[in-house]
């Protein structure tokens, strides 16, 4: 008799130790879920942190190219033209200054470069339209000063209406390469915009990260 209830505690024991690990397994695999949810998480809000902190460096990043505020030494990192005078090297060295200042900002640029992948895979591919909008107006201000330092050698003209065609070709390109240029600035609001739109998708995402921190602070 006392082997037969040896053989039947043994048995419970058993049993008591597989359910053990079970549960154990259990608790271990919400453990390693809950840990990889934070993980995303946590990664989720450092991309909506940046990207949205490149947005807002945009229009101080632009202002600075754009301003037709210059100094006597910026545009002097353009290679000179054989055979040209002073008069047209000063000019042209004008016309370079946003060029340079565009790539004194390369690290910028960059970034916004190398976050927009990771943005498209974690949000979806339309959440990084702010900063393709952000490299599309560098483009557009690198296009404009081209232009103009083009437009500026050409001359003189035959008539009269192509003089005028040729200034209004000028200061349309001027709008674009300076800021407050016009009476309205559109890349200012084209940025504001794209501002709006990265608020819209890393908002939501920082201030739910922000209560999960607090919550974690309250259980703690």
């Amino acid at each position: 008799m006392s082997q037969h209830w040896s053989f039947g505690w043994g048995e419970i024991a058993a049993f008591a130790n597989a359910g053990a690990i079970v549960v154990a397994a259990l608790v271990g695999g919400w453990g390693v879920k809950r840990w990889q949810t934070e993980r995303v998480e946590t990664r989720q809000a450092e991309l909506a942190e940046e990207a949205l902190a490149l947005m807002y460096r945009a229009p101080e990043v632009f202002d600075h190219i754009r301003s037709p505020a210059s100094f006597s030494p910026e545009g002097r990192t353009r290679q000179r033209e054989e055979g040209e005078t002073e008069e047209e090297a000063r000019a042209r060295d004008s016309d370079f200054v946003v060029l340079e200042r565009i790539n004194n900002n390369w690290k910028y640029f960059e970034r916004v470069i190398d976050i927009r992948p990771s943005i498209k895979a974690m949000f979806g591919k339309d959440k990084a339209a702010p900063l393709d909008k952000v490299l599309r107006i560098r483009s557009e201000v690198i296009m404009a000063a081209r232009m103009i330092s083009v437009l500026n050698r050409r001359g003189p003209f035959r008539t009269d209406e192509e003089q005028e065609k040729h200034f209004a070709r000028i200061e349309k390109h001027e709008a674009v390469k300076w800021k407050g240029y016009g009476e309205s600035d559109e890349i200012d609001a084209e940025l504001r915009e794209a501002i709006a739109e990265m608020e819209a998708t890393a908002a939501p995402i920082l201030r739910s990260r922000l209560r999960t921190a607090e919550k974690n602070e309250c259980d703690v």
